[in-house]
């Protein structure tokens, strides 16, 4: 009970000033970050998990159980592997421009068809094809947060299932949206019809008699340079 209080307080604590500094990051460092985030996550539970056990042994008696393993850092494995795919998905989707989860009821059915046959596809190659071993699992389960964070995403889009939001997302920053400081190009996260990944406009350019074309927003830059 304690412990989970101290870990609500400081999420809470730093969440906010913590997703300020990731958004302001160019993706490199964001990506570069998720690696760091998942194995410092991984080596330091193991240490916290491994420490109290000095050189305790499993009791024969606990034989009739079957195979007992308390040491077994396959959940730390598989935690620290979803958390590099959801920090490097999500980062890239959002520089890539958000989507809109809502639609029609079919088009929602289909879209959870179609991540599920993918994730379980994902899920089976860990257990069957992978070889038995704590880096497969770790690869797999990072390459299952990414399908539901970006790969997913994408898809659905591309295959018209699902739309890119329909409107600029203001930007955070320390003086809140729109004040100075803000994340992104120009303030606000490229969405909609400068989504890159559409096989056709999200919506027609407007024009006005005797005025040429409005010209699309060029996309939100991916690479190493602040944004």
């Amino acid at each position: 009970m304690a412990l989970g209080v101290v870990v609500l307080v400081v999420v809470l604590r730093v969440e906010r000033p913590a997703t300020l500094w990731w958004r302001r990051q160019a993706l490199c460092v964001q990506l570069c970050a998720s690696v760091a985030a998942s194995g410092g996550a991984a080596g330091g539970v193991a240490a916290l998990a491994s420490a109290p056990y000095g050189d305790w042994a499993v009791p024969a008696g606990w034989s009739a159980a079957g195979m007992v393993d308390p040491e077994s850092l396959d959940t730390v494995v598989v935690m620290s592997g979803v958390l590099l795919g959801t920090l490097a998905g999500t980062s890239v989707m959002y520089r890539i421009g958000w989507f809109d989860a809502g639609g029609p009821l079919g088009l929602r059915a289909a879209r959870w068809v179609l991540g599920t046959v993918v994730a379980v596809a994902i899920w089976y190659a860990e257990r069957e094809v992978l070889p038995e071993s704590g880096a497969s699992t770790f690869v797999a389960f990072a390459v299952l947060a990414l399908w539901v964070q970006l790969g997913a995403p994408v898809l659905f889009i591309r295959l018209g299932l699902m739309e890119p939001a329909a409107t600029a997302e203001p930007a955070v920053s320390a003086g809140g949206p729109g004040a100075a400081g803000a994340v992104g190009t120009g303030g606000v996260t490229r969405l909609g019809a400068s989504w890159p990944y559409r096989s056709r406009p999200a919506s027609s350019p407007q024009t006005s008699p005797g005025s040429p074309m409005r010209p699309p927003p060029s996309p939100t830059p991916t690479g190493c340079t602040s944004t």
